[in-house]
């Protein structure tokens, strides 16, 4: 399963009923089943800060809200800590907000600026399963410097994260908000794909020229160079420190099919030359994570038993690293560049095998090598490999299964095994 959205906002460590909601339905002991939807296109912006408040101290989180329209602030501290809170506007300064003193109750303040919520760590927007406060608030007021002063009132922990959206490198009407302190590169996957049973993939650079299909020649080497990260794509880790990314993809930028009566269709640069206006350009994570999902379909195809853990080892094991990753695994490359080769040839020794085979006393005795404890085992047997019968079903205890065919009789007699 595929999910091509998602932007930068909420937890981002995992906790969120929509993250627990994905890990119950994919994951260990559930076959063939696999969920994947890529960091985000919130990239290569100052769109996250983190830092720590002293006890009675006081962190004043900087805002350039630079481009019109609402800016989204929202910022995630320990439930057993409490934060007032004061906000800074170009029309003026309001507050301080008193932390609400349980965690079952909120705070609403509503100006010509900004609508600001703070919201106990049992009731806040994404029903964490671990409570934790949320401090949200919707910048409405002008373009110009904002500001959120935290000040501890009680303070046992102390740490707050916080993101900004829109706040986006390539796009005109977004890349002008940004934090100006307190900031921390990364942290840009957001809330569903920090879910732990999801695979998650970003995008690096495969293409920065092209022809469309009128000829005339197209380029785009202002957002990352061949090989490299693009500068948009969402980056490690979680807010909880997990390294996030899985894989990196090529999605900077590939040609794939077009729908001759779909949106991007109706631009001729993205059409490519003799492409018969049925091809065109894709760019962004969300080219990326369509050919990890091929990928993966692919490997569940050559064994429908993999779950979603054994989908991620696997691409984490076979992803390449080269001179753009560095040493792997880190929070902005994952495990590395993605192999479909790789994986496919990784996958192809989780599929069972007979071996040792021997025929003593007229029974067929083998093993079945590699075996998944739990999973069980189905044994086969024919006499023309044309008509096939099942004999007997076992389960594995362990990575190899002993089979014993007792009525094995003279003649040519051929075996076969298949898990269940």
């Amino acid at each position: 399963m595929l999910l091509n959205i998602g932007s930068s906002g909420g937890p981002m460590d995992g906790t969120s009923a929509l993250c627990q909601s994905i890990n119950q339905a994919v994951g260990p002991g559930i076959p063939g089943f696999v969920f994947v939807t890529g960091t985000s296109d919130d990239g290569g912006m100052p769109s996250h800060a983190a830092g720590t408040v002293a006890p009675n101290g006081t962190a004043t989180i900087q805002i350039n809200h630079g481009n019109p329209g609402t800016l989204y602030f929202d910022l995630w501290y320990s439930s057993t800590d409490r934060f007032d809170v004061t906000i800074t506007t170009p029309h003026g300064t309001y507050g301080p907000y008193t932390s609400p003193a349980a965690n079952n109750t909120y705070d609403i303040q509503n100006t010509s600026d900004f609508l600001y919520y703070q919201l106990g760590g049992s009731v806040n927007f994404y029903n964490t399963i671990i409570p934790q406060r949320e401090i949200y608030a919707q910048l409405t007021g002008p373009t110009g410097a904002y500001s959120v002063t935290l000040t501890g009132t009680v303070v046992t922990n102390g740490h707050f994260k916080a993101s900004l959206n829109p706040s986006q490198i390539y796009n005109p009407s977004a890349n002008s908000n940004y934090f100006t302190s307190y900031v921390v590169p990364g942290y840009n996957i957001w809330d569903l794909a920090s879910a732990t049973n999801d695979i998650c993939p970003n995008d690096y650079v495969h293409r920065t020229n092209w022809v469309d299909i009128t000829g005339v020649a197209r380029s785009e080497a202002d957002e990352g160079g061949l090989g490299q990260l693009w500068g948009g794509t969402g980056l490690g880790p979680t807010y909880d420190g997990r390294i996030g990314v899985d894989v990196s993809a090529p999605g900077e930028s590939v040609f794939t099919v077009y729908n001759t009566n779909s949106y991007w269709d109706t631009f001729q640069f993205n059409l490519i030359q003799d492409g018969l206006g049925l091809y065109g350009r894709a760019d962004a994570t969300s080219a990326a994570n369509p050919l990890v999902t091929g990928i993966i379909a692919l490997m569940l195809q050559k064994n429908p038993r993999l779950d979603a853990a054994m989908v991620k080892q696997i691409l984490h094991q076979s992803a390449k690293a080269d001179m753009f990753t560095g040493a792997v695994p880190n929070p902005q490359w994952g495990y590395g560049k993605v192999s479909a080769s790789n994986a496919l040839a990784l996958v192809q020794a989780t599929l069972p095998a007979l071996s040792m085979p021997a025929v003593i006393n007229q029974h067929f005795q083998a093993l079945v090598q590699p075996t998944v404890p739990g999973w069980q085992y189905l044994l086969q047997t024919s006499t023309n490999l044309v008509s096939w019968s099942a004999i007997l079903t076992n389960t594995a205890t362990s990575n190899l299964l002993g089979i014993v065919d007792s009525g094995a009789v003279s003649g040519a007699r051929f075996y076969r095994v298949f898990t269940q």
